[in-house]
Parts: structure tokens; C-alpha cells; sequence
């Protein structure tokens, strides 16, 4: 079974990347978290450019990372015939919310660049599963935080951007 992990160096893919990795820290790079542990057909896409801030100051940045290069990844999935994929998605899809309690099937309304490229990228995994047969599960954090308990790994914002900061890793 093989497991590909994009974004291992970020915090929600760093976390995804040592649950299913093996192998010798070493021999990767030196931004690079353990070599992957295989399972077959699955990607874990964490990878993205995030904050809403800089999508409004720079959209094009955002469209060509966020959509642009998962589509990229999507086609290459097919062509390895990679059948299932988790994507790490974002609760700003949902903007404002009408009602609450928030409910995951409440509409999107996403009001800057960066909910609008996962909005597209999970229409786009959307569209490769009715063309491919790609399974899919959309995860739409609210506010994941945390770090490992021997303190190797958890957030590194500099400067902070969250209004709750996560717990941070060792330096």
C-alpha cells in the first residue's frame, strides 16, 4: 500500500506524514519529515499556500499553487492509477454562515481567493471521481492545533497569524 503525502513540511501534512511514515530522516532533505510508508492508491494533499491576507494582495500566486498544481496532481494520480485521496480543505469555505450550528452540508460561500481555489480544487477531485473513480473525503479544519508530545513538530507561524496560536514546536 503506498501513501503519498503532499505538504510533509506544513503543520496538518507534517502530522499526516510521520502517522504513516518509516525510514531514516537522514536521508531526506533538510525541510523534509520521514520517507513515506507505502499503501496502496492513496494521496494525503496538504499542500497549499494559505493565508487570506496575501491571496487578496496576491490571487495569482494562490490559483496557480492551490489549483493550478492540484490539478497537476490529480492528473498524475490518474495516470498512476492512484484511487483515493483526503484533502485538507478549509471551513472558510464557509464565509459567513447563516445559521448555527454550522452543518458541513451548509452552502459555501467563499469570500477571498484562498476558499475560492479549494472550493475549485475540491470541485476538480469531484470531477475526477465521476471520471476515474477517485474516492474522496474533504477534511474542512475550523482550528487544528497541538504539537507533538515530544515537541519535534507542531505550528511555526512567524509572525502569528491565527487569533488563537497553536502550540509550537521546539527549536
Amino acid at each position: 500500500m503506498k501513501v503519498l503525502v503532499t505538504g510533509g513540511a506544513g503543520y496538518v501534512g507534517g502530522f499526516a506524514a510521520r502517522r504513516v511514515a518509516t525510514g531514516r530522516r537522514g536521508r531526506c532533505g533538510p525541510r523534509a519529515g520521514p520517507a513515506p510508508r507505502t499503501a496502496h492508491g492513496t494521496g494525503v494533499h496538504c499542500a497549499e499556500s494559505t493565508h487570506v491576507g496575501s491571496s487578496v494582495r496576491e490571487p495569482g500566486l494562490y490559483y496557480r499553487n492551490n489549483v493550478v498544481n492540484s490539478l497537476s496532481l490529480l492528473a498524475s494520480m490518474s495516470a498512476c492509477a492512484v484511487s483515493r485521496i483526503v484533502f485538507s480543505s478549509t471551513c472558510t469555505l464557509y464565509g459567513e454562515p447563516d445559521e448555527f450550528p454550522l452543518r458541513e452540508a451548509a452552502p459555501v460561500q467563499p469570500s477571498n481567493p484562498h476558499p475560492f481555489t479549494k472550493h475549485a480544487v475540491e470541485q476538480a477531485i469531484r470531477d475526477h471521481s465521476v471520471a476515474h473513480g477517485l474516492r474522496y473525503v474533504f477534511l474542512r479544519y475550523f482550528n487544528a492545533a497541538g504539537a507533538d508530545p515530544g515537541g519535534n513538530h507542531g505550528e511555526d507561524q512567524d509572525p502569528e497569524t491565527h487569533p488563537t496560536p497553536c502550540c509550537r514546536a521546539a527549536r
